[in-house]
């Protein structure tokens, strides 16, 4: 029990044993320690690769284009026959057709690999001739090429060549890939001319001659 005096009168207070050893043993009041918000950290985001540097295109250096050789009366011959320089005499369904065309590298850059040649009838393409190109085409080397097909359609026809059809080399000019010849085929025979073969297939190998630098 506690005893306290208040303007001379006793007052007397009961304090509980257990409340005062609470009391006792209780650290001493200090400063108040501020209040610390825990907030959940989101998780890192990935971070992604480096996309790669696109490569170039590489520049295109050559250039197959037609040309016509002097005495030549266009960069593509249809006869019923093989003659130097190259002429339109005769053509028939009945006889091999004799093609001849003259293609040069315009371009800065030598052509290396196969060259293809479509050969179209009123451009509908019925043959496709490769050159393997064994030795490359140099820059301003012209080449003339000979080739034997079969046309069995009577009449007026236009017979073109295409180089490199299928677009397998890049060149720095494509509209000058194409070149046609026209003519009139007859049901005339000739007595000693062989006959053609299939249809769209060729009667013999493809010849090429080199015509110099152009």
């Amino acid at each position: 029990m506690a005893v306290a005096v208040w303007g001379g009168v006793v007052l007397e207070r009961s304090v509980s044993v257990a409340a005062a050893a609470r009391a006792a043993e209780a650290p001493p009041a200090g400063p108040s320690q501020p209040r610390v918000r825990l907030r959940p950290v989101p998780p890192a985001t990935p971070t992604p690769p480096p996309s790669p540097t696109p490569t170039p295109t590489p520049r295109a250096t050559v250039n197959l284009a037609f040309v016509t050789p002097p005495e030549w009366p266009g960069c593509v011959v249809c006869n019923f026959r093989w003659i130097n320089p190259p002429a339109y005499e005769f053509l028939s369904i009945l006889h091999p057709t004799h093609v001849v065309w003259a293609v040069t590298n315009g371009g800065p850059s030598s052509v290396f690999g196969p060259i293809d040649f479509a050969l179209l009838l009123d451009g509908k393409r019925f043959l496709t001739a490769r050159y393997d190109n064994p030795t490359a085409l140099l820059p301003g080397a012209a080449l003339g090429l000979h080739l034997e097909v079969r046309v069995t359609a009577l009449g007026r026809h236009t017979l073109s060549v295409d180089i490199d059809p299928d677009g397998r080399i890049a060149e720095t000019d494509e509209s000058d890939n194409l070149c046609a010849f026209v003519g009139v085929w007859t049901a005339e025979s000739i007595s000693g001319l062989p006959q053609p073969t299939r249809d769209g297939v060729a009667a013999g190998p493809l010849l090429v001659v080199d015509l110099g630098r152009r």
